[in-house]
Formats: structure tokens, C-alpha cells, sequence
């Protein structure tokens, strides 16, 4: 049975009130006896006792029109959730085995402590329907030992596990359908965006989140970065969550080898580095001191350090200002700081340099000609040189390489004023900028380039890009174990704002990054990253390679949400949230009453208030 204002059951407490007026009019009185009244004593005594009797029925009548009054505004009733058998009855009891798990509450550990009121559970819902009980973290994993089951350190993935249960519960066609989730509710693991992820027929109960004792100060650095030998860089790794400002030390290891340490006291711990070797190099940071939470203080990286990635600009402007050099949007694009991408030793000259393995690429910008001692053997040992032409470029000069073979293109004139055109595409055969337009192809059409040059390929050269009309505006030949790139096109705003755009930057960074690659003296080895638990974390050799294995930090025990919190941000309405110690089934919202007393109710209240009445009469 239930009631539809279960609050105003609260109003049962003014059965006290008619308790209290027969209290307070029960007077002691003092007894005097008449001489001429004695002999009326023996005819009262009779009366007393019946009036005595009346009284206390009319109490009894009184308390019980209360009682009534109560369940009239209260509305009682029998729920259609009441007849149904246990058959119908099945109930998932999902059980959080994620990192934060791993804590200690009041000196013993959490999950031992949940873990009882887990089975406690069980024992409770045991008969009464179909009971099963799934852990989860990332994956979900039905368990039916009796045993404590082990604990990962992945997150919690809180959407897939409520879909998992909420799928079995509807697929097995059963009326009352139940989810018992136990969890710290770690608000890190909650969705980027609310969902919907449990069906309307299911009621949730979660378990009241217990906050664990201690920090836990989660410790992550980049999973991959590749360096260049002889560049010096900023080795990083951060503390993810709030530490406070509390000076903490990270002790950097490269192959085994302490390397230095960094301070701070906001967690962002940063040492300079400059790499002496090629290779695949195996990163380890450590937080000094541990915490409650041990398994995630360490973090690894690999870094791919590979030959020198110097590149030497060669800008041909004779004036202007600095806006208007002809290197400026390129210098600014190669400059930009991009984390574990490709990063460039940048040189700037007004005049050009082809030495062997000082630089890997030469970029030359707004330069009409130039001495081309050392060109072919530049690039024959793997060089690479990239060439921006303007008006300004000497058509003949740079035909003459085109005869030799030195030069994609063969420039037959130029087209003023230029017009702007639309790239209709990228070449994504070539490893140079093919995967750059399979990530641009459905915005290729925004990048608008000037129309400058009418162009003729050369039979061993390739084209990467095209205008709209097919005409190449970026173009490549090999040359020994060197490629050399043709931009008909400044990296100026002269003609269009190509290098304001927002592809610029990716482009230009893609493309030296590619030529840098592409040279074979460089041993670039690549590691797959994946994560795994505490246990296997660390850098794994294998026969295709190394594997870098890493604990996930995105957990943190000063995160916990309430329960409220967690319903409605993963948009589960309940008729209300209850604690999971204690098995209560109440009727999910929205189900039909089966049976309501409101109208007996009220005719037995009115025919009470009535004989109430008639007592009262005859009493006074």
C-alpha cells in the first residue's frame, strides 16, 4: 500500500491534541457530604462508572476522526507495483571498480567497506526478483563469485554502464526493473554532456558517494613528443588535479637515467633537455613523495628524437616593414609552439646557404635569384628546398633549373593583377600533404590563393595541391634523397590574405614536418600508446615495436558529486533518491493506481463524525 502526500502523514501527531483536552479536563474534586444529600450516593455510583466509559469513547471516536481525517488528505492506495511476483522482478546491482576505489575511509579501505554493504544487498533482494551484479570501470563485466573482485585503475565510465544495465533490464520484458549503483561518483567521470542513458521504466538507486581520506595528486606528462637531436627542449609533466600551493618536486628519468628534477608549486614542473641522440628514448617522471594514491604519482612518454630539423629562411626583401617581408606569416608559422608536434630550429638570412647537414630545409621568400653553388649537392645528400615565388622571381633563372631537372614547374608567365582562386584540393597520395587534405577535403575550397603564375609540370614532378581549374599552385620534384617545393604563390597578403587564414599554419608546419620525415638519414620509430592498469603501466618492448602502457588520471577523490547532483546530470528522474542501505521498492512514477480508498474514506470519517456527535450528546 502507498499514499499519493505521503508528507501529510506527519499530521498524525494531532492525535495528541484530543489526548490532551481529556487530560486537562479530567479536575480532581474535593468531595463533601450533605446530611441531606448522603442518601443520594448510592444512586449516582452507577452513573459514574457509565460516565466514565463515555468518556473514553468519545476520546477513543475522536482520535480515531483524526486518524481518518489524516488518510482522507493522504490518499492511500493499492499500487498495480504491489501484485507483481517476483518472476517480473529483476535487479542489476552495479558496482564501481575504478581507480578512486583504491582509498582508505576512517583507516580501512573503501571498497571493503562497500563491498559488505554490496553483499548485504544481495542477501536483502534475494526472492524477492532476478538479482545480478556487474562491475564496472571502462568496461562493464558481470560477477557472480561470492569473492571480492579485484580493482582496477581505469575510470569509471558511468554512461556505458548504465546503458549496459538499462538494456539488459528492458530486453528481458519484466515490470519492475531496478539499477543499484554503488560508486564514489567522481565527478571527472561524468559525461561531457548530460545524456540519457537509463530507460524511463527503470528506477536508480545510488549509494550515497563516501569521500576518501587523503590527496591524490595525479601525475601526467605527453605520450608522445618528438624532438630533434641538439635542440633544446622543455621536458613537461603536471600534477592533474588540485594539489594546493604546496611546493612539490618531479624527478625526470630518460632510459633508466635521472636526468634532473623540477620544482613548483603550482604542479607544472618543467626541465630543459636537449637530446644527444637518435632514437626512441623511454620517459619516466615521479612525484617524490607519494600520496593515498600511489599508482598514478608515475608517468611515462616516449620521445622520438630524430635528425636536426633546422630550417633556414632566406627572405629577398629589400624594404618594407616587418608585416611586409617576404618571410614574416612563414617565420611566425614555424615558430608556433604546438606541444608534441614537429618543432623547428628556425635561421633567418638575406642571402642563401646550401651546407650539408646543417640545415634539413631552405626556405627561400621573395628571392628572384640566387647563387646556385652547392644546390644539386644539397640536395642529393637530403636537403630540402622550398621556394615561395612572387612577381618579383626571375622567370629565367628558375627555368634554367627546370631544364636541369632542379625545378618542378616551368614558369611561362605571369598573370596581373592576379586573381584569387579557390584550392580545389590536395594530392592525397603524396605522403607530403596527403593526410593534411584528407583532414581539410570538406573545407579545401575556403584556403583562396593567388592565380599568379601560368605553370607547366615537369614529367618527374608531382603536384600537391591544385586551384580550382587544375592549374598546381604546390608542386614537388626529388632530387638525389632532397625534395624541392614550389609555392606559386608569396607567403605575403600582397595578393590574397592566404597567410592570415586558419590553414595556413597547419599547412606550412605539415609541409616542413613531411620533409623532415621524408629524409632517410633519420630514424624516426614511432610507439603505439595505450592504457592499461597500474600493474602493466610502464614502456613494453614487442616484435613491432615498443607499446607505451599509462594509468588514466582523470580521476581525483576531491571530486565526489552527491547523488542528487549525479540523477539529474545524467537526467534519471526517480520518485526520490534513497539510501542504499536499506531495500525499499516504491512505485516508479507515472504507474496507475490499482485501487484507491478516498470515497470509504470519507463515508466512514462522516458516519464517525456522526456517531461522535450522538455520544457527545447523550454524555452531556
Amino acid at each position: 500500500m502507498e499514499v499519493v502526500n505521503p508528507l501529510l502523514l506527519t499530521a498524525l501527531a494531532a492525535v495528541a491534541i484530543p489526548i490532551i483536552i481529556h487530560l486537562m479536563r479530567q479536575r480532581k474534586l474535593k468531595n463533601a457530604y450533605l446530611g441531606t444529600l448522603r442518601f443520594l450516593k448510592l444512586a449516582t455510583k452507577s452513573n459514574g462508572y457509565r460516565n466514565n466509559i463515555t468518556k473514553w469513547l468519545l476520546l477513543a471516536l475522536r482520535c480515531l476522526a483524526v486518524v481518518l481525517l489524516v488518510a482522507l488528505f493522504s490518499r492511500p492506495f493499492l499500487s498495480e507495483y504491489d501484485s507483481i511476483k517476483p518472476d517480473d522482478r529483476y535487479f542489476i546491482i552495479l558496482v564501481d571498480i575504478s581507480a578512486s576505489m583504491n582509498g582508505q575511509y576512517g583507516g580501512d579501505p573503501v571498497f571493503e567497506n562497500f563491498w559488505k554493504k554490496i553483499k548485504k544487498k544481495k542477501k536483502e533482494l534475494t526472492g524477492k526478483g532476478q538479482v545480478e551484479i556487474a562491475l564496472f570501470a571502462d568496461e562493464v563485466t558481470p560477477w557472480t563469485s561470492e569473492k571480492m573482485p579485484e580493482l582496477t585503475h581505469a575510470s569509471a565510465d558511468f554512461e556505458n554502464a548504465l546503458r549496459w544495465a538499462s538494456e539488459r533490464l528492458v530486453f528481458s520484458g519484466k515490470k519492475d526493473l531496478r539499477i543499484f549503483l554503488y560508486s564514489d561518483l567522481q565527478k571527472s567521470n561524468l559525461p561531457e554532456e548530460e545524456v540519457n542513458a537509463v530507460d524511463e521504466r527503470i528506477t536508480v538507486e545510488v549509494l550515497d558517494g563516501t569521500m576518501t581520506e587523503g590527496e591524490n595528486l595525479a601525475l601526467s606528462t605527453d605520450a608522445v613528443r618528438n624532438l630533434h637531436k641538439g635542440m633544446p627542449v622543455k621536458l613537461k609533466a603536471r600534477i592533474s588535479t588540485d594539489g594546493g600551493d604546496v611546493e612539490r618536486t618531479a624527478i625526470f628519468y630518460i632510459d633508466g637515467k635521472r636526468v634532473g628534477e623540477a620544482k613548483d608549486t603550482l604542479g607544472q614542473f618543467e626541465l630543459s633537455w636537449k637530446p644527444q641522440k637518435e632514437g626512441s628514448l623511454r620517459l619516466r617522471v615521479e612525484l617524490e613523495k607519494d600520496d593515498a594514491y600511489p599508482f598514478d604519482n608515475i608517468a611515462y612518454g616516449i620521445l622520438n628524437v630524430t635528425a636536426n630539423n633546422n630550417v633556414l629562411i632566406v627572405d629577398g626583401s629589400k624594404s618594407g616593414s616587418k608585416h611586409a617581408k617576404a618571410s614574416y606569416f612563414l617565420e611566425k608559422a614555424l615558430a608556433v609552439d604546438r606541444g608534441s608536434n614537429s618543432t623547428f630550429g628556425i635561421k633567418k638570412s638575406d642571402k642563401p646557404s646550401f651546407k650539408s647537414g646543417e640545415f634539413n630545409a631552405v626556405a627561400l621568400c621573395g628571392v628572384s635569384s640566387f647563387n646556385t653553388a652547392g644546390y644539386s649537392e644539397f640536395l642529393k645528400t637530403g636537403g630540402n628546398i622550398v621556394v615561395f615565388l612572387d612577381e618579383k622571381s626571375d622567370l629565367d633563372f628558375y627555368n634554367g633549373l627546370f631544364e636541369k631537372g632542379l625545378f618542378p614547374v616551368k614558369l611561362n608567365g605571369l598573370r596581373l593583377p592576379a586573381k584569387p582562386v579557390s584550392v580545389s584540393g590536395f594530392n592525397k597520395s603524396n605522403p607530403l600533404l596527403g593526410s593534411f587534405g584528407e583532414r581539410i577535403s570538406a573545407n579545401a575550397g575556403s584556403l583562396v590563393m593567388a592565380d599568379l603564375f601560368s605553370v607547366q609540370l615537369s614529367e618527374k614532378a608531382t603536384d600537391l595541391a591544385m586551384l580550382d581549374g587544375g592549374s598546381p599552385i604546390i608542386s614537388s620534384i626529388s632530387v638525389g634523397k632532397g625534395k624541392v617545393i614550389a609555392i606559386a604563390n608569396p607567403a605575403t597578403r600582397r595578393h590574397t590574405d592566404w597567410p592570415v587564414s586558419r590553414m595556413f599554419v597547419p599547412l606550412v608546419r605539415e609541409l616542413f614536418g613531411g620533409l623532415s620525415e621524408g629524409n632517410e638519414k633519420r630514424s624516426l620509430y614511432r610507439l603505439e600508446a595505450s592504457m592499461g592498469t597500474y600493474e602493466r603501466s610502464g614502456i613494453f618492448g614487442g616484435a613491432e615495436g615498443d607499446t607505451l602502457v599509462t594509468v588514466p588520471v582523470a580521476e581525483s577523490v576531491k571530486g565526489a558529486v552527491s547523488p542528487e547532483f549525479f540523477m539529474e546530470y545524467m537526467n534519471i528522474e526517480n520518485p526520490e533518491i534513497r539510501p542504499a542501505q536499506a531495500l525499499m521498492l516504491p512505485s516508479p512514477e507515472g504507474h496507475q493506481r490499482k485501487q484507491e480508498w478516498f470515497h470509504w474514506i470519507a463515508l466512514v470519517l462522516l458516519g464517525l463524525l456522526a456517531l461522535e456527535s450522538v455520544v457527545a450528546y447523550r454524555h452531556s
